[in-house]
C-alpha cells in the first residue's frame, strides 16, 4: 500500500487501527488468563504454607 502513495493513506490508517484493536483484545485475553493462573498459584501457595505450618506443629 505504501508504494501506491497517498491514495492509500486512509486504508493504511484503518488497517493500523484494526491491528491495534486486535492487539488490545489479545492483551485483554492474556491478562484474563494471567489473572486466573495467578489466583490459582496464590491459592496453592496458601495451601502449601498451611500444610507446612501444620507439619511444624
Amino acid at each position: 500500500m505504501f508504494k501506491q502513495g497517498d491514495v492509500t493513506l486512509q486504508a493504511r490508517k484503518d488497517l493500523l487501527h484494526e491491528q491495534l484493536a486486535t492487539i488490545v483484545q489479545r492483551l485483554d485475553e492474556i491478562q484474563h488468563t494471567y489473572d486466573l493462573i495467578k489466583d490459582k498459584a496464590d491459592h496453592y501457595e496458601a495451601h502449601v504454607e498451611g500444610y507446612h505450618g501444620k507439619l511444624a506443629k
